[in-house]
């Protein structure tokens, strides 16, 4: 597969398609990746950034150890894996609730806008967490699913106060006999 020149630019302006749990504008900015040392396969369509790496896009920020970038023709159905101990997500949503994120591995898949976390998976809005050895977020459809495996299950913390008040509010008039 040839590669054109601009797939060159693809680890520094890599355009992410919709953002992720959070702030609309996110997916027009730019990625801006800064690491202590990048390798570029162009017979691959690889990018591979090693060492402190930091990858920005508007409110999105994600920290890894190792950031490997694989390209597409045509653009936007890149696919970005980041490796840590743990890798980190962090992202400012709509409502100005921050959420971040953290795994061994954190993938995002441009084409299917789909971001798994796997291996010691965390994700954390406020304080709601959501614990388990793998976490796959849709976008569009703004699913989550979290599993377990043979030695851990999913684990879910959260204040009542942030479930959605008109529930809260009929369960409690439930609870104290109202009609």
């Amino acid at each position: 597969m040839k590669i054109n020149s601009k797939w060159i630019w693809a680890g520094l302006l890599l355009p992410l398609s919709s953002a992720v749990f959070g702030l609309e504008s996110d997916s027009s900015q730019p990625i801006e990746v800064d690491a202590d040392r990048q390798k570029l396969e162009m017979q691959k369509n690889l990018v591979t950034f090693y060492d402190n790496v930091i990858a920005v896009q508007g409110s999105i920020l994600i920290k890894s150890d190792k950031l490997v970038v694989q390209g597409s023709e045509p653009s936007g159905n890149e696919t970005m894996v980041a490796y840590g101990n743990p890798a980190t997500f962090y992202q400012m949503m709509d409502d100005g609730k921050p959420v971040n994120a953290k795994a061994q591995e954190l993938h995002y898949d441009l084409a299917t806008k789909v971001i798994t976390l796997i291996d010691r998976a965390e994700i954390k809005q406020i304080d709601s967490t959501v614990n388990g050895d793998k976490i796959v977020y849709e976008i569009e459809s703004q699913e989550m699913v979290a599993t377990g495996n043979k030695n851990s299950r999913v684990k879910t913390v959260f204040l009542p106060s942030q479930v959605d008040g008109s529930n809260a509010t009929n369960s409690n008039d439930q609870a104290n006999g109202a009609q």
